[in-house]
């Protein structure tokens, strides 16, 4: 009987052959929160209007043609717009949030920027969100400054290329200038009409800060999206991130067409005619028992953060649930191309070699352990000397 990567039924054969999970109310619950995390999404891209990869409309240049952009992304919002652009016209803008160390969500969306940059062209703002997430999460000051200077080394010793875009935080000087411009404009009316799919789990779980630190987030998310077409003349901006944060790019386009109507000056920071587009990346499956990946609630993750120890544990697992995440952590972040996928999903469906693609995979993720590691600060560096020291961070 040939195995599937249905993660629906994976979970019902979990249930009946693990009396650990008959007793588990959380593993009870999770079909019903998986049903509701499809619904969500189908829901979301109905009621905005997104469209489903594959969309042959969608392409940058070349890139896209041979399903690059389909392998990666669940669907997108205007994306067929950005295909009417110059390289030369277009930034890409995507941020990665200093909560934690990389997990496979935050891993995919580094290495998609890396290989549309490598083999586009296009001008990346990749911007590690540090001062954004001390607004938007409950997290130690000392340990968010650290990480950020981490992620920077990190995502340069994967690649970056400087000469094709920037790699910033928070502290950057055109971005202090711009978010009192955008939040100038904004009324909390308006930013309540604006929320992320996760705010009412995360409220719960009491991991938000205050109700004005998630006003802050909100704009200082809106700018960075924004600032490529007011400061560095871009007229397209298309946006990489998770479908839950899709609300990012809709509250930047607001924001951008109240400049146009505002007058008296702002009109002339947007042009008229500016575009902002955005790719969402497809879900990733949590780990038993939970129904998505989160780095926010580490049992249902794994990150190149965690030990050696914990690594191996996880992606040695073998239960019906834990491949299917498996598999899709390496449909996600491997950069495997579709023939190489595609053995590893019929040996995964056969059971015959699925072993050997699980090897593989655990030496790439211990690989980038081992990375992330080598790009630690060196020394010790205080959340005062970062947010004050100018040679810290950028």
């Amino acid at each position: 009987m040939m195995r599937t990567l249905n993660i629906n039924y994976a979970y019902s054969q979990y249930l009946r052959n693990h009396s650990k999970a008959q007793n588990d109310f959380r593993a009870k619950n999770v079909i019903e929160e998986l049903g509701r995390i499809n619904l969500e999404i189908s829901e979301t891209s109905r009621r905005f209007g997104y469209k489903l990869f594959p969309d042959e409309k969608v392409y940058i240049g070349e890139y896209g043609l041979n399903g690059e952009i389909a392998r990666r992304f669940l669907c997108h919002n205007q994306g067929e717009r950005i295909s009417q652009y110059s390289i030369d016209d277009i930034a890409l803008v995507t941020g990665f949030g200093t909560t934690d160390s990389p997990s496979p969500g935050t891993l995919s969306m580094i290495f998609r920027m890396l290989d549309m940059q490598k083999n586009t062209g296009i001008y990346v703002s990749a911007i590690v969100s540090d001062f954004a997430c001390l607004n938007s999460r409950r997290i130690n000051p000392d340990i968010s400054a650290r990480l950020s200077i981490q992620f920077i080394n990190f995502i340069e010793n994967l690649g970056f290329d400087f000469t094709k875009g920037e790699l910033r935080t928070h502290k950057n000087k055109e971005y202090g200038k711009f978010i009192p411009i955008v939040t100038s404009t904004l009324s909390i009316s308006e930013f309540n009409d604006y929320k992320e799919a996760t705010d009412n789990q995360y409220k719960e779980l009491n991991i938000f800060r205050g109700d004005f630190a998630l006003y802050t987030y909100k704009a200082m998310m809106a700018t960075d999206i924004l600032l490529p077409i007011a400061a560095h003349n871009k007229k397209a901006v298309l946006v990489t991130t998770g479908l839950e944060e899709h609300y990012h790019p809709n509250f930047a386009r607001y924001v951008a067409n109240k400049f146009r109507k505002m007058g008296g000056g702002y009109e002339t920071i947007i042009p008229e005619d500016f575009q902002i587009s955005a790719f969402y990346s497809k879900v990733i499956n949590g780990f038993y028992p939970y129904a998505k990946m989160s780095r926010s609630i580490p049992e249902s993750s794994l990150c190149i953060g965690d030990s050696e120890s914990e690594i191996i544990n996880k992606l040695s697992l073998d239960d019906e649930v834990s491949n299917i995440v498996i598999y899709q952590m390496m449909e996600s972040m491997s950069g495997w191309d579709d023939i190489k996928l595609n053995l590893a999903k019929r040996a995964f469906e056969e059971d015959k070699g699925w072993k050997d693609y699980k090897e593989e995979f655990m030496e790439f993720f211990l690989y980038l352990h081992s990375l992330w590691r080598k790009s630690e600060p060196k020394d010790y560096v205080s959340f005062s000397n970062y947010v004050f020291d100018s040679n810290i961070g950028c």
